[in-house]
């Protein structure tokens, strides 16, 4: 089973740190919190905390950054006026010429 530390404050307002074996986060929380401790953190002892956890120590420059979203702002000018065009020739296919 993983271990986690945690952080907690017990009924008195000492904040109390150490180590629980649990299957999950939750069950981690759930049992500290069946101690009558309220829970400050938890988190697991070796292992990374999320997805994104990894990516923190990398440091994006600022001209991929503006240049990310000058890309983004245009696709996205992209996707609404798209149904602009689709509709004018769609209206125009209606029109009926004089005879």
């Amino acid at each position: 089973m993983p271990i986690f530390k945690y952080l907690v404050k017990n009924k008195q307002g000492e904040n109390i740190k150490g180590k629980v074996e649990a299957i999950s986060k939750n069950q981690a929380v759930s049992t500290l919190m069946g101690h009558d401790l309220f829970v400050i953190d938890v988190s697991p002892i070796g292992q990374k905390e999320g997805a994104l956890s990894g990516l923190t120590g990398n440091k994006v420059k600022f001209e991929d950054l503006v240049n990310f979203t000058r890309q983004l702002a245009t696709m996205i000018n992209a996707v609404y006026l798209w149904p602009l065009p689709c509709q004018f020739w769609k209206n125009r296919a209606n029109l009926k010429w004089p005879s």
